[in-house]
């Protein structure tokens, strides 16, 4: 055997060595990713069916099927390899031999791109919806999560129709699109971890300001898909060097056979990746994720005191024990809704329904309607005039629908000082400004005959009856089953028509009870008032009542 022989089989069974090390990567990877597939489709079969779920089995499937594909050129490349080459003799000699099994395993070549990519895009896409669901109304952050998507996806298909028609070249080495479309990726999953890392960390905030200190499930799984995606970019980022190097460096044999080790490692890595995961994704333990952005927005409201009613100190403590409780039962938050509703029925603290609303998206829609069945204070007052767009993370009905009992009254104290009269003022201005919106909101929402009572009662403010009410065309409607109207406020002469006009939409024939008391400020002539209590009159006649019996003025 010459010496060129004896450096070419050198070669050779370098080659031979390090594709079997590939071979023995690849397989072990292979196990371990059907194992998880299994115990995926177990999982799966458990769970209610739905879109996203089919979707999911879709990418499971798919992945199966590529990465399957690439175990296979990985064993088929390797026994063409071997045979041609030591097997089957050639009376030419060794060098022939070599070139009859570059020959043999040409077509192969053009196999493990296309798997090895689909499967890379899958795991990313995967990897971007988790994120995309944490983010769901934050427009800038899906947007960008989509471009980087739509970009990695365009790159790396370019990638690989180059690779195809320029197989040569990428058997001799890497090319500008690998690192390109191995950078991308990686950027998509730094991104989308970040994003998931970001919303974990609100999450623990949120956890620790109602004094919960123990992990729970939520962040047990953001832990989890932050630490496997962390360990994924590892392994993403190490082949970006390599790739790189291999461009822009003069790189040995040696390290070209280390980086087909990386590559299969990043092979079953982009397979294994979105497995060890999807379980989480397919259980009720996912759910709770899901609901995080309410948690979040609730506690916003709650530790900022806004849109909900007013609340007392100690609502602080009870809604931390409540929470504490339900979140060491969780049972509780699995009962069908029907008892759900039997339970809010019997409660008639206002703060433990309040309390009980923050703890789920369920329980959520369960105690809501109870909750503001009765609307009775001015941060009540503010969230029924809250637009539904302005409710994000909040997406069940409107609490508006809700409302029976509408009875906004501000407190006044003649000795109270300056900084009750203070008060006073800013919780007048605040009625005078939601007011209108509210009773829009009650009667958007709420539908017909909805109201049972309505009491505005101002003891200043120069804001007419007419504007509090503002501008309902369904009037009628919303005042059909209207049962008792207290009034306190401003009959002034430049609207008194408009305010009439609403006073007689309200005088429907289910009103048993109403009464009028004129604020300190008003400045009304008292044959305004005539035509008031005129109006009153006339509709007593009608429905068959006394005034006396009717009317307190």
């Amino acid at each position: 055997m010459t010496p060129d022989e004896q450096e070419a089989v050198f070669s050779v069974a370098q080659i031979v060595f390090f594709n079997t090390v590939n071979l023995i990567v690849t397989v072990t990877g292979y196990g371990a990713f059907v194992l998880g597939t299994i115990i995926a489709v177990v999982s799966l079969r458990r769970r209610t069916w739905g879109r996203s779920q089919t979707i999911l089995l879709v990418c499971l499937l798919v992945i199966f099927t590529c990465f399957t594909w690439d175990v296979f050129y990985s064993g088929g490349f390797n026994v063409t390899d071997i045979r041609y080459t030591f097997v089957k003799t050639s009376p030419e000699g060794l060098v022939a031999q070599i070139e009859a099994a570059d020959r043999k395993t040409l077509v192969w070549q053009y196999m493990p791109s296309w798997a090895a990519t689909v499967n890379l895009l899958l795991s990313d896409c995967i990897v971007v919806w988790r994120a995309w669901i944490l983010f769901q109304d934050e427009k800038f952050w899906k947007i960008s999560l989509a471009v980087l998507m739509i970009a990695n996806i365009g790159v790396n298909v370019a990638d690989c129709i180059w690779g195809n028609i320029e197989l040569s070249v990428e058997i001799a080495s890497s090319t500008t699109l690998d690192w390109l479309s191995s950078i991308i990726s990686l950027t998509v999953n730094i991104f989308a971890t970040f994003l998931i890392a970001f919303k974990a960390w609100n999450h623990h905030r949120f956890m620790a300001a109602v004094s919960i200190r123990k992990r729970t499930r939520s962040e047990s799984i953001l832990l989890l898909l932050i630490e496997s995606g962390a360990i994924y970019c590892g392994i993403q980022s190490v082949y970006a060097v390599f790739i790189l190097l291999d461009v822009y460096t003069v790189v040995d044999i040696g390290f070209s056979q280390a980086m087909n080790v990386i590559t299969a490692m990043s092979i079953v890595a982009a397979a294994c990746y979105p497995i060890a995961t999807k379980v989480t994704a397919w259980g009720p333990s996912f759910s709770r994720i899901l609901e995080m952005p309410l948690l979040e927005g609730c506690s916003r409201s709650f530790l900022h005191n806004k849109q909900l009613p007013n609340l007392p100190v100690s609502t602080c403590h009870e809604f931390r024990q409540i929470l504490a409780m339900v979140h060491h039962a969780i049972g509780f938050n699995d009962l069908p809704p029907e008892l759900h509703h039997l339970v809010a029925e019997e409660i008639t603290d206002t703060q433990t329904l309040l309390a009980l609303t923050f703890v789920s998206q369920n329980i959520h829609i369960a105690y809501t309607p109870e909750l503001f069945q009765s609307v009775d204070k001015v941060k009540g007052l503010i969230t029924l005039a809250t637009a539904q767009n302005e409710r994000y993370p909040l997406r069940d009905t409107h609490p508006a629908a809700f409302v029976r009992h509408l009875d906004i009254w501000i407190p006044h104290e003649d000795l109270g000082g300056p900084e009750a009269h203070r008060k006073e003022v800013k919780l007048t201005r605040i009625v005078q400004e939601h007011m209108p919106r509210a009773l829009h909101n009650i009667s958007l929402y709420g539908g017909k005959a909805t109201l049972r009572s309505l009491t505005i009662d101002l003891h200043i403010g120069t804001t007419s009856f007419a504007k509090l009410i503002g501008n309902i065309d369904e009037g009628k409607e919303l005042f059909g089953s209207l049962q008792q109207l207290s009034i306190r406020c401003c009959f002034p002469v430049n609207d008194f028509r408009q305010s009439l006009a609403k006073l007689k939409m309200a005088l429907g024939p289910s009103l048993r009870s109403i009464e009028f008391h004129r604020p300190l400020d008003d400045e009304a002539d008292p044959r305004s008032f005539s035509k008031f209590l005129s109006q009153v009159g006339e509709h007593c006649e009608r429905n068959g009542y006394t005034s006396g019996e009717y009317a307190r003025s």
